[in-house]
């Protein structure tokens, strides 16, 4: 999925198994490269990449529960509306309310302002898990509202993944069989 002005998958209330997807150079409202309200998927050996969006440039969360599994997201911005970055807003993923993502055999790579922002304001309680995955800056390159709801497992590092232009790993990137 690339080019153009939307997001590049808008889920709603919806339970999809998303795999073997790349999704590029997309400008998008909530998220750039998917915006998911209300819903539990599956994302499975995706590339996100070069994609703009208002709360999320790669993956933005209202009330979901994703998995992530071996998804590469890089070079994505988020802008913030009218131009600011509000709270909540992350370049490669932008969480809101109630929503607990899983991350595994990720690598959230040089996104802007931050890889990841958690955010919730209420009382439900939410999480962000993550384990074996590269977070550009590790626990430093997540915000999140409360620090006890970062699930920080084994494996996690913050080693350059030596990623090539179009998102696939050189033959010396420390992730190779590291996950």
């Amino acid at each position: 999925i690339r080019n153009g002005i939307s997001t590049g998958i808008n889920l709603s209330s919806s339970n999809l198994v998303l795999e073997d997807l790349i999704i590029h150079d997309r400008v998008g409202t909530d998220g750039g490269g998917i915006t998911c309200h209300s819903s539990n998927q599956l994302i499975k050996n995706t590339l996100i990449y070069d994609n703009e969006g208002d709360n999320a440039g790669g993956i933005y969360l209202s009330n979901s529960n994703p998995v992530l599994i071996n998804v590469t997201i890089m070079n994505n911005n988020a802008t913030g509306e009218s131009g600011t970055i509000p709270v909540g807003t992350g370049g490669a993923i932008g969480s809101w309310f109630t929503s607990n993502p899983i991350m595994q055999n990720c690598i959230l790579w040089n996104n802007s302002p931050e890889e990841v922002q958690v955010y919730y304001a209420g009382v439900n309680p939410f999480s962000f898990t993550t384990a074996y995955s590269i977070i550009q800056n590790g626990i430093d390159g997540i915000t999140i509202s409360n620090p006890d709801s970062l699930i920080w497992l084994q494996g996690n590092s913050d080693s350059n993944p030596l990623l090539l232009a179009n998102g696939r790993l050189s033959e010396l990137s420390p992730a190779i069989d590291s996950g």
